[in-house]
């Protein structure tokens, strides 16, 4: 504020505001929190005081209509973030609230962004109306973005055999916290536990097992992943040592051999006594020797040789031979 004229000052600057007078200092500071005026009266002590009226004009704070659809979700999350309020020639610089993301900051009206990482966000918006007022709004904790899980395991082996069908599947998921649903792919009861052991049918055959993991705090955040499981056919032969006919332990009165793997009716058995004779034959895998000679009694004590001959499933032909003890 510039003032002259009358004796050259000292000059006293007085606000009127109806009755009260009050003396002011320049440099004279006033914050109305709407358009007003300001009338003043300069005096030396000598003239007569002149008067001046201010005029201040305030201009309004942008108004801000913040909207964004979705602010919840799993991640990677796409949001779209809408101002809602008029469009009068506005100028936007928003925040996101990512400040690891290159594309943090958007100067559209109605942006787009999207969240790669989970957390919690809190988004401003800094808007510049047409006449060059300034306006920031934040609204904190706006987006809520849930971690998604990345499903992964890995079998102990994946190919187990028809002997040993037994399975242990070790979880590699990201977040062991997550919950889970396994299915072992053949119509079982399946499992929730983290790292499952699962025994299949003794059936050679290949399985789908499919792991689902899911975000407790948001169940729509899963990841599915799935992998084979071979149970393979293998050849194994077992014969025991020794058997009781007559015996009152059952599974153990007859010889009878044990075999994965074979075609059954590619199979003979032979016994032989200590002299070489051939005392028993068959042709038939589940026809066990139940421990009687020629005429169709009981052999004595002792040991009797035999020799099996049979082809498995891969075409291979195999001759076994060993001997068996009699105990009566």
């Amino acid at each position: 504020m510039n003032f002259n004229g009358g004796t050259g000052g000292p000059y006293f600057l007085y606000q009127i505001d109806g009755v009260d007078q009050s003396l002011i200092i320049p440099p004279i500071e006033h914050t109305p929190e709407q358009s007003d005026s300001v009338i003043v009266a300069l005096r030396d002590g000598c003239s007569t005081p002149d008067y001046d009226t201010i005029e201040i004009t305030v201009l309004p704070i942008p108004p801000v209509s913040i909207l964004a659809i979705p602010n919840a979700g799993c991640q990677p999350l796409k949001v779209k973030f809408y101002e809602l309020t008029e469009d009068m020639g506005q100028k936007y610089v928003w925040d996101f609230g990512e400040n690891n993301s290159n594309n943090n900051l958007s100067i559209l009206k109605n942006p787009e962004h999207e969240y790669d990482n989970w957390g919690t966000y809190d988004v401003s918006v800094q808007i510049t109306s047409d006449s060059g007022c300034v306006y920031t709004q934040t609204e904190e904790e706006l987006i809520k973005v849930y971690r998604t899980p990345l499903a992964n395991f890995y079998p102990n082996d994946l190919e187990a055999t028809r002997v040993l069908p037994r399975v242990y599947f070790e979880n590699h998921t990201n977040a062991l916290t997550d919950l889970f649903n396994w299915d072992f792919g053949d119509f079982s009861e399946g499992s929730d536990d983290i790292h499952p052991t699962h025994t299949y049918a003794q059936y050679p055959q290949e399985y789908e097992v499919t792991l689902i993991a899911t975000n407790p705090l948001n169940q729509e955040c899963a990841d599915t992943t799935s992998r084979p499981i071979k149970i393979k056919e293998v050849v194994t032969f077992y014969a025991p040592s020794a058997f009781t006919p007559e015996g009152s332990h059952i599974p153990n009165r007859e010889f009878r051999v044990f075999a994965f793997g074979i075609q059954k009716e590619f199979f003979h058995m032979a016994i032989y006594d200590r002299w070489g004779e051939k005392i028993f034959e068959t042709f038939n895998y589940d026809h066990a020797w139940d421990g009687k000679g020629k005429g169709g009694k009981y052999v004595q004590n002792g040991v009797y040789s035999w020799i099996v001959k049979y082809v498995d499933i891969f075409g291979n032909a195999h001759e076994e031979s060993g001997s068996v003890t009699v105990i009566r």
